[in-house]
């Protein structure tokens, strides 16, 4: 079983962005398939990327 955690995105630099998860762990992941991606926004994270950029309300669900 697959587990995407959804992450706020904190920080970028090129292809690879800084999350911190609900759990508070922050991490390095790739932001290949998202170039949009932003500090500020939220994303579901698995596997050392991101899978999809959420909504705020999204995320905290």
């Amino acid at each position: 079983m697959c587990i995407a955690l959804p992450a706020k995105i904190n920080a970028k630099n090129g292809n690879k962005v800084i999350v911190t998860p609900f759990s508070g762990q922050e991490k390095e992941i790739d932001c290949t398939l998202h170039p949009d991606a932003k500090p500020g926004d939220y994303a579901l994270a698995y596997g050392g990327q991101i899978l999809k950029i959420l909504k705020e309300n999204e995320a905290v669900e």
